[in-house]
């Protein structure tokens, strides 16, 4: 929350009410939400918005983060979801980073037998 109040963002949450317990590793799952929410205030333009979501579908806990940052093209998600891998624009050149948060989400999520 101190993150996107420091950028000026409203940040929200769409949570399911009565949600049951999630078993995992609660230091690596938080880890992941993290990492979502820091990439999403990262691109977020001032006086955007960042919101954090949980649902549960028929058989997994989903969670999401939307915000009203420009938006990434379909073709770009695979790049940034391997390790260092960046997309190149004008835009994305304006914030730091390396490119390992979101492949280590993946990955964090993945062995949970998450997807």
């Amino acid at each position: 929350r101190e993150h996107a109040e420091t950028a000026h963002l409203a940040l929200s949450t769409h949570i399911t009410a009565g949600l049951p317990v999630v078993m995992g590793d609660e230091r690596r799952l938080k880890q992941v939400i993290l990492s979502l929410l820091a990439n999403a205030i990262k691109f977020t333009p001032v006086d955007g918005t960042v919101t954090v979501g949980a649902v549960l579908t028929e058989e997994n806990l989903r969670i999401t983060t939307t915000d009203t940052s420009i938006g990434m093209p379909p073709e770009d998600i695979p790049v940034t979801l391997t390790a260092f891998g960046q997309i190149h624009s004008t835009y994305t050149k304006a914030h730091d980073g390396i490119g390992l948060g979101l492949p280590l989400a993946k990955c964090l999520i993945e062995m949970h037998e998450g997807s």
